[in-house]
């Protein structure tokens, strides 16, 4: 949550009672299928400064990611806590780490824009991933005309690096074509 918060959550009762989930847990407890990645750096960097925060591993990282897009935060949230009270333990914060990013130049190909701003994609990943979980990320990687690598690879540069970098990524690339 937000690091300067001033005070606690004013809610005070069942959350469940608000906003119920509609996610079935055992849909997503087994990774049985399978989607190929090739990731820019900047990317996977991110992604090991959330993994140290959270103390969770690159695959994790990438899972919840994938699911708060596709389902949304809250039902993450539901999803961490159901599977928190089954485990019955609390994961250890950790310091949060930062770091910076380059103010990228003009460029005159889209393939330059892409690495210049987000990295060349030139790591290799695996993820293993529900089966439910990929099969709505194809479904909305066809509805954007989009191949699911690209797809997750958009939604990846939001999520980790942020909007303001994806728009400035989107610009690049419209004024090139």
């Amino acid at each position: 949550m937000w690091p300067f918060a001033k005070r606690g959550s004013r809610f005070d009762g069942d959350a469940d009672e608000h906003f119920p989930s509609d996610i079935n847990p055992r849909d997503f407890k087994d990774n049985k299928a399978t989607i190929k990645l090739w990731l820019p750096g900047k990317i996977l960097a991110g992604v090991d400064i959330i993994g140290q925060r959270h103390h969770a591993g690159r695959p994790d990282v990438l899972r919840a990611i994938l699911f708060e897009h596709v389902y949304g935060r809250a039902e993450l949230v539901h999803l961490d806590i159901r599977e928190r009270r089954r485990q019955s333990k609390l994961t250890a914060r950790l310091p949060d780490v930062r770091f910076m990013l380059r103010e990228p130049d003009t460029y005159d190909t889209a393939r330059a824009a892409t690495a210049g701003l987000i990295g060349k994609a030139e790591h290799d990943f695996k993820l293993e991933l529900p089966t439910r979980l990929r099969h709505e990320l194809v479904e909305l990687a066809e509805s954007a005309d989009q191949a699911v690598s690209e797809y997750i690879r958009g939604v990846l540069v939001r999520q980790i690096l942020g909007e303001a970098l994806y728009q400035r990524w989107m610009q690049a690339l419209e004024a090139v074509e």
